[in-house]
């Protein structure tokens, strides 16, 4: 019994250091490819996703509020000419990530108790 309790923790871990990886690879790809005026920042719900659905909403709201601020205050609206977001901007980018984030963790949260 207490094997399969370690070998869950470590892939739960695993879990958790890979969509944070993914994150940060989002970070990259965003920046690469021209900053947040580009669809490509969108790539982020999915390792929010996966946190949310996995861990619930507390641990997912907390990974929704890390890849805001990837993508917020210092990540260019348009790398090759340098131009900021407006902070009203990455705001409502980390509120739509907490939302998203929410939600799929209520609904995780709700079926792990039943």
């Amino acid at each position: 019994m207490e094997q399969g309790i370690i070998a869950k923790l470590k892939k739960h871990h695993l879990i958790l250091i890979l969509a944070f990886a993914v994150s940060l690879l989002v970070m990259v790809i965003v920046y690469l490819t021209g900053g947040t005026s580009k669809v490509y920042s969108h790539l982020m719900y999915a390792p929010i996703a996966v946190v949310s659905s996995v861990y619930g909403k507390k641990a997912g709201l907390f990974h929704a509020i890390i890849s805001g601020f990837l993508l917020g205050p210092f990540m260019p609206l348009n790398v090759g000419e340098q131009i900021a977001q407006e902070p009203v901007n990455w705001i409502t980018r980390m509120i739509l990530f907490a939302g998203i984030s929410m939600i799929i963790g209520f609904f995780s949260d709700y079926d792990q108790k039943n």
